[in-house]
């Protein structure tokens, strides 16, 4: 197997990230390495790439706050949860 594909198998396949903003309304991301822009996996969940500003999220731990651009504007979220799902060797 080469380097790089053994790199990849340790990635994460995507990641979902549940967080909060200032008015304490709650977001759901789902954040895969590659996306396309928009697609809605359910009735309030989004789905976005690790080159997304928002794919940040997915980095840090339950409980710190980042200010990322989402909506055209900066924002403050909070991490509540997240989950990786990893393939399987």
């Amino acid at each position: 197997m080469g380097k790089n594909l053994f790199e990849l198998i340790k990635q994460p396949a995507f990641a979902r990230v549940v967080v909060s903003d200032k008015e304490e309304q709650k977001h759901i991301f789902y954040v895969s390495r590659r996306s396309p822009v928009g697609i809605c996996i359910e009735h309030e969940a989004k789905l976005v790439s690790y080159q997304n500003p928002i794919g940040r999220l997915a980095s840090l731990p339950v409980g710190d706050e980042e200010k990322i651009e989402y909506q055209g504007q900066d924002q403050y979220f909070e991490v509540l949860e997240t989950s990786n799902y990893c393939p399987i060797q």
